[in-house]
């Protein structure tokens, strides 16, 4: 992949999406946070579950955004210490790999929580 392929602007608008969907699991995870505290012995099994099932979508789009970030900034980061005249395409690659697994992982949880609703 060539910086044609994905214009700067673009990079920078799917960073902020990356940005939006870790801060909505964090927000998620803060919330199962709480109900842990207030919940009996096997309730409290199943949200702390829930709770390491989210790490599987967040800790690819963390690591997807702080690709993505270095691959949209590199002449001002890490190309300051790298002799390379732009960034490697590796990391827009693996970041939209990253991002697309996190999302599967995250509608996955979704259809969990509707068939858990439809059951109730």
């Amino acid at each position: 992949m060539t910086r044609d392929f994905l214009p700067t602007a673009d990079v920078i608008a799917l960073l902020s999406l990356i940005v939006a969907l870790s801060a909505y699991v964090a927000t998620i995870r803060l919330r199962l946070i709480d109900r842990i505290k207030n919940a009996q012995d096997e309730e409290k099994k199943k949200l702390k579950t829930t709770s390491r099932l989210l790490t599987l979508a967040d800790a690819p789009l963390v690591v997807s955004g702080l690709l993505l970030f270095f691959y949209a900034f590199w002449n001002n980061t890490l190309g300051l210490w790298f002799f390379c005249a732009e960034s490697p395409n590796w990391m827009l690659s693996w970041s939209i790999g990253l991002l697309t697994f996190a999302l599967v992982v995250l509608v996955a949880h979704h259809m969990g929580a509707w068939w858990k609703s439809i059951q109730a």
